[in-house]
């Protein structure tokens, strides 16, 4: 019937040729009469008229029916041919349409933002889909959100993509997938919020795996997606942005006012993310006052440290903004703005327990660690004294450090352990070491930023093995030798090695070597678990919890939102306060007393440039970015075939009302 190029055998065209003639007969050929002789002239006209009719060639007067019943035939013959063309379609019968919402997805290279041309895309995927098809909707910047559970309904998928809002936050494409294959590889799709209720199984059909086709609608601004993510899933990307894309920005602020004085300064990172040189203003307001402006040249690809000093300084919120010069644009204005708190800190209380506590002392004792906390030294049998059972109860402490001893129970705070694994069973101390060679240490980490221990010896140890999602902060070659993990509200620290030994003699180098940061940690470890107090001037990244705690007896508390929006927090059992709507960047209050800001300090957010060839990595692999979804050959039969018959039924029409056309 048909050749391999997919077009019709030639004989078939003989039947709408045979039915297109036999049509036209019906109109030329002449009907057979039988001669009749009649007495009168009157009928010659007619006569006459008869044999010019039925003559066997003769000119075609105008017909409503022979040009139906023509275009009847030209319409099931294109029909027969099966007419297609290439297109994009849809195939598979499930999908899941990720849709990314990061800060990033803001930037106006694309007309209105990547944002709307990314939902304009996916709206075209689901006008897509096939009869019984279903599909989900995620969102993701930070975390990942189900907009729309699996659903066979368009409309309802029309309407979830409608309604994804933009985000300040940085993106991260590992949690998203994730969901994305707890939900999408289902052997028979389970109902859940949103969704629509799953079709009753075919039979055979129950051990088949329903896998997921997942469209990524993004810029691909992510980090490496881990190995294994999409093994059960068949991903797509379709990158939104340009390569001509510029942006200027903020990577980092802070304040400080001089000890015993009212002078302040303000250190601004600013950094040229476009591929010339920029010139730009960098303002630094209070309010509705200025401070001070500074015009700095930038180029391309470089940061810029802009120094601000500021006398009599107030306490309050300083805004930093960047005002372009004019010679470019800047496609990304999010993180044109940074704020930061000036305000006199408020001490973190630390408890420091230790028999030989010189090498803590001294680390304490420092001016910048007075500037952050309050130290109360204690014997380790303090531990076992009524005084210590107060502090249990009131929950006065909000960092407790223990230098070879630990207490019966987990205290209410923060706590670091020297050569001692906290108490409670979720910890345990793992075989003595003798001499480790340190060869590690997570500096990503705020405990660990600029300390280093490659010149660090260690005389002995006992590597800590921690509960299920421990982090290591150091590591040497015969194991961890210090770790950290959540507890509650609260984290455990763990160091494997003591400083000195009860008599006091020294068992590491660390405290007494030059540029190994033993200071620098006492300070890290003061500021990282004592944040919590110093809920004013604490910044945090776009989608990340907030934690602090109050001296006030109150069990609630207000938090307005830089849009004005207010929002009541509960105090938690372990007696903290958690804000998790951190999801716009800006200045936040709490109730009429401390503030803390927002701030979108990730250059590669910021990096709104997309590759000239747009691409995932998967682990070792790669997914290069598709401008357009898989091409198909899209049918056009059925419309033909819908034409035949109103052809037919018109002509039926007209030839039963009108028959003298």
């Amino acid at each position: 019937m048909r050749d391999a190029a997919g077009a019709l055998s030639p004989w078939i065209w003989t039947i709408p040729a045979g039915v297109a003639a036999a049509i036209l007969a019906m109109y030329f050929l002449k009907t057979r009469r039988k001669p009749v002789l009649v007495p009168s002239t009157y009928l010659w006209g007619k006569t006459i008229e008869d044999h010019r009719v039925n003559a066997l060639w003769q000119r075609l007067r105008r017909s409503v029916l022979l040009f139906l019943q023509l275009l009847a035939v030209v319409a099931a013959t294109i029909a027969l041919v099966r007419p297609s063309w290439q297109g994009s379609m849809l195939h598979g019968g499930r999908y899941v349409f990720m849709v990314d919402n990061s800060a990033s997805m803001g930037a106006t290279d694309v007309v209105p933002t990547r944002l709307e041309e990314a939902k304009r895309r996916v709206l075209a995927l689901v006008d897509q889909m096939g009869s019984g098809d279903t599909a989900m909707i995620v969102s993701f910047a930070a975390s990942a959100r189900i907009e729309q559970g699996f659903t066979d309904n368009r409309e309802r998928l029309r309407r979830a993509v409608r309604e994804i809002g933009p985000t300040s936050a940085a993106s991260s494409l590992d949690e998203a997938l994730r969901l994305c294959a707890a939900r999408s590889t289902l052997a028979a799709p389970t109902q859940g919020a949103g969704d629509e209720a799953p079709p009753p199984p075919k039979p055979g059909d129950a051990a088949a795996p329903r896998r997921a086709q997942v469209f990524i609608v993004g810029d691909g601004n992510y980090p490496v997606v881990a190995e294994g993510l999409v093994d059960q899933l068949d991903p797509v990307f379709i990158p939104v942005g340009t390569t001509t894309a510029e942006n200027v920005a903020v990577t980092g602020l802070a304040v400080r006012r001089a000890e015993s004085s009212t002078t302040a300064q303000a250190l601004a990172k600013v950094r040229n993310l476009s591929p010339a040189a920029r010139t730009v203003d960098v303002e630094l307001h209070q309010g509705d006052r200025l401070l001070d402006v500074r015009r700095v040249k930038i180029a391309s690809g470089t940061v810029s440290d802009v120094l601000f000093t500021v006398a009599d300084a107030p306490d309050g919120i300083w805004d930093l903004r960047i005002v372009d010069d004019s010679q470019g644009v800047d496609h990304l204005p999010v993180d044109d703005r940074a704020w930061a708190v000036l305000a006199a800190p408020e001490k973190a209380r630390v408890l420091l327990v230790s028999s030989s506590d010189r090498f803590w002392r001294a680390a304490l004792a420092t001016d910048e660690a007075r500037r952050w906390c309050e130290v109360t030294l204690r014997a380790p049998s303090f531990l076992e004294g009524e005084e210590y059972e107060r502090l249990l109860a009131t929950s006065t402490v909000d960092l407790a450090i223990f230098d070879r001893c630990r207490p019966a129970e987990p205290p209410p705070c923060h706590t670091l352990y020297i050569d001692a694994v906290p108490p409670g069973g979720a910890w345990r101390a793992g075989k003595k070491i003798d001499v480790p060679q340190i060869i590690d240490v997570a500096q990503a980490h705020p405990l660990m930023q600029n300390v280093s221990l490659s010149e660090v010896l260690v005389a002995e140890a006992v590597p800590p093995i921690g509960p299920t999602g421990s982090l290591v902060l150091v590591e040497s070659d015969q194991g961890a030798l210090g770790l950290v993990a959540p507890r509650g509200g609260y984290e455990d620290a763990v160091l494997g090695f003591a400083l000195a030994a009860s008599d006091g003699t020294p068992l590491t180098n660390w405290p007494l070597v030059d540029g190994a940061g033993f200071e620098q940690f006492t300070l890290n470890v003061v500021q990282y678990f004592g944040r919590g107090r110093v809920a004013g001037g604490e910044s945090v990244e776009p989608g990340a919890p907030l934690r602090f705690r109050l001296d006030r007896r109150t069990d609630r508390v207000e938090v307005t939102r830089p849009d004005g929006a207010k929002e009541q927090v509960v105090r938690s059992q372990q007696g903290e306060f958690a804000y998790y709507a951190t999801f716009e960047v800006g200045p936040y209050r709490i109730d009429d007393g401390p503030s803390f800001t927002v701030n979108l300090f990730d250059v590669p957010e910021s990096e709104v440039a997309t590759a000239s060839t747009p691409r995932l990595r998967v682990g070792n692999a790669e997914i290069v970015g598709q401008s357009n979804w898989e091409p198909a050959r899209l049918e056009g039969w059925k419309p033909f075939l819908l034409i035949v018959l109103v052809l037919l039924l018109g002509e039926w029409y007209i030839y039963g009302n009108r028959a003298g056309l």
